[in-house]
């Protein structure tokens, strides 16, 4: 939703005032850019507290460690990711090399480019692999006319739409305007940034104006000083010259007049990144992944701090959830400035992209995205937990205890529909663009939500308790992964259908009232319970299987196993009812303990209770079994189908 407020005229008219006091003038921003700088607003506030110039100091530091650890292939790469392909055709003639698509260097890779400094910049693979990647490049390198126009159409204008928006909070975040020009023409006096009717933008303790930034403030700066940025939010390398390894000269061209805050490369890798993502599930994570080593890229060549990435990726997973979501934001110019309809550019793009990429790799596209060979971003648990570094790129980040997972904020979007490719929805927009669900099922879109708070990392301590700390929180890369690994506690919907083999890790509790039809493997401390069916469940070694949400029958569309040091934990009650396992395969029992957690109620002796059946018989036997009532001397009697 939109951030919308009922305020009066006084109001009003404060909110189109600079920090400087200006008169009131006309707006000058668009809807959607007002809701970005509101989500990008505690930036304003770092320099306020303890917590927030420890986060700006580490910003700082951790810049120049990326830099000064650089590796040759970091560097060749940080070079080659100078090119920002984000319109729908790209002439790359000044490094060397011709025509791009948009995207192409996200999806595919870059060949050798023009030697800078002895370094020969380039791009080996890209997101979608060593076989799909090179098809996306070619296809799109004729842009909106070419077999993969409508592709390089959603991206071209995707990225239209976030790049405005990102244009306007570099602007207001370094001198209070909306927009500078790249050449500062004598006299220049910038214009302060105004709201439409209806809409704030935010202020803190006279921030912005065009005397003082964030950055500038935290590292000793000003935008009068010779080297530094004329309208403020001045680079590291600008800010600290002496502490950096300087091997792409070309890369301070222009930064005169570009402030930091957020990054604009950042914000098209993940604006086409996610889209790409979603538009080849086969290759979701791969898809991510290659969008956070592109912004981990512009840190390692100097013009950017880990905030800087943050505040690309969370403006551009927003903007994008906004735009597949919000009704205000679909097909309507008095919201984005320029109308946009993505929901309709996506389905176009999906369709497109499926059918193309499987007539062009003569198979699966998942056989094709899947090829190991020379191919770095195929999900790992390795991959995995790159990502997650580079979420805040080793700022101060509180413990999940001190900084618990977050929910969506009230009144916004969710990031559940970045996922639809992958899990469906039961949403109006869900339903729009995968309707008939998604790669691994199909999910309502609480269920989804869910995964997407279970996946969250670790807030960045001088964010958390903001709308951006959920945004930067948010793991699309987790989340696309999370069956692998369950963790958290995820209750299934009763219409949920899950068509993937489960996982579920330490901590992680599924209540699988839904349908899942592949087999469900649950290690030590995690838990599976629920009423809805499982098509097969094996219980490891610390592991445990409880029956129903309270009493209720969980059913196994094929076998069952328990395996030494597992739990069956079953609740009864006097009357006779119980929860069960019921399989229509086999049930292998090789030891584990039965734990019965008995509701109050006087129980008759000798009462028999059906815990456990299997159509194709039980073997084995348990090792034991306990009651949480001392009265009760539960006994288990073996019969040939069912305990």
């Amino acid at each position: 939703m939109l951030f919308r407020h009922s305020v009066s005229l006084v109001a009003l008219a404060a909110a189109a005032l600079s920090a400087e006091g200006a008169r009131a003038q006309t707006a000058t921003i668009a809807p959607t850019s007002a809701n970005v700088l509101n989500l990008l607003g505690p930036f304003l506030s770092l320099n306020a507290t303890a917590t927030g110039r420890t986060a700006l100091q580490a910003n700082l530091d951790r810049a120049v460690g990326y830099n000064n650890g650089a590796s040759l292939r970091q560097q060749q790469l940080a070079i080659s990711d100078k090119n920002l392909l984000g319109s729908a055709t790209n002439n790359l003639a000044s490094v060397g090399l011709g025509l791009y698509g948009a995207g192409a260097n996200l999806a595919g890779g870059l060949p050798a480019q023009t030697v800078i400094n002895g370094i020969t910049p380039q791009q080996p693979v890209g997101g979608l692999g060593p076989v799909l990647g090179p098809i996306y490049v070619a296809g799109s390198a004729a842009g909106t006319s070419g077999p993969l126009g409508s592709v390089v159409s959603l991206l071209a204008r995707a990225y239209g739409f976030t790049g405005n928006d990102l244009g306007v909070a570099k602007n207001y975040f370094a001198n209070g305007a909306a927009s500078n020009p790249s050449t500062t023409p004598a006299g220049y006096v910038p214009v302060p940034a105004a709201a439409p009717a209806g809409y704030t933008i935010p202020t803190f303790n006279g921030l912005p104006n065009t005397r003082d930034s964030v950055y500038d403030l935290a590292y000793g700066v000003t935008n009068t000083q010779p080297g530094q940025d004329v309208y403020g939010s001045s680079r590291p390398i600008q800010v600290a010259p002496g502490r950096y390894t300087i091997f792409d000269p070309t890369a301070l061209n222009g930064i005169a007049t570009n402030p930091s805050f957020p990054s604009g490369h950042t914000t098209y890798a993940f604006t086409d990144g996610i889209l790409l993502a979603m538009t080849t599930p086969q290759a979701y994570r791969s898809m991510l992944l290659r969008a956070s080593e592109y912004g981990e890229s512009r840190i390692v060549l100097g013009v950017h701090y880990p905030l800087d990435i943050i505040g690309g990726r969370a403006l551009a997973t927003y903007d994008l959830a906004q735009g597949l979501t919000n009704p205000l934001y679909i097909n309507n110019a008095a919201t984005t400035g320029t109308a946009i309809d993505l929901p309709s550019l996506y389905s176009q793009a999906a369709g497109q992209m499926q059918g193309y990429l499987s007539a062009q790799c003569g198979a699966s596209v998942a056989a094709c995205a899947g090829v190991a060979a020379n191919n770095p971003y195929l999900p790992s648990a390795a991959n995995q937990a790159l990502y997650q570094q580079r979420q805040s790129f080793g700022l101060p980040t509180l413990t999940f205890a001190q900084g618990p997972r977050e929910a969506a904020p009230a009144g916004g979007p969710d990031a559940s529909i970045l996922l639809a490719p992958i899990y469906g929805g039961s949403s109006a927009a869900a339903q729009r663009i995968a309707p008939t669900g998604g790669l691994a099922g199909s999910l309502a879109t609480d269920t989804i939500n869910q995964i997407v708070v279970n996946t969250e990392s670790n807030a960045i301590a001088a964010l958390y308790g903001t709308p951006l700390s959920y945004w930067s929180r948010v793991d699309l890369y987790a989340a696309a992964g999370y069956f692998g690994n369950v963790i958290g506690t995820l209750r299934m919907a009763s219409s949920d259908r899950l068509t993937t083999d489960v996982a579920v890790g330490q901590t992680g509790a599924l209540f699988a009232n839904g349908t899942v039809t592949g087999q469900v493997t649950v290690g030590a401390g995690g838990l599976l319970g629920g009423t809805g069916t499982v098509g097969g469940v094996a219980a490891q070694s610390g592991a445990t299987i409880a029956p129903g949400n309270s009493l209720g029958t969980l059913t196994v569309a094929g076998n069952a196993s328990f395996a030494p040091g597992s739990t069956f934990q079953v609740e009864t009650s006097a009357s006779g009812q119980s929860d069960r396992l019921a399989a229509t395969g086999t049930a292998t029992i090789q030891g584990g303990t039965v734990q019965v957690l008995a509701q109050n109620g006087a129980y008759a002796p000798r009462t028999g209770y059906t815990i456990l059946s299997a159509a194709g018989g039980v073997s084995g036997t348990f090792a034991g079994v306990a009651s949480n009532l001392a009265f009760l001397t539960p006994t288990l009697r073996y019969q040939p189908a069912q305990v």
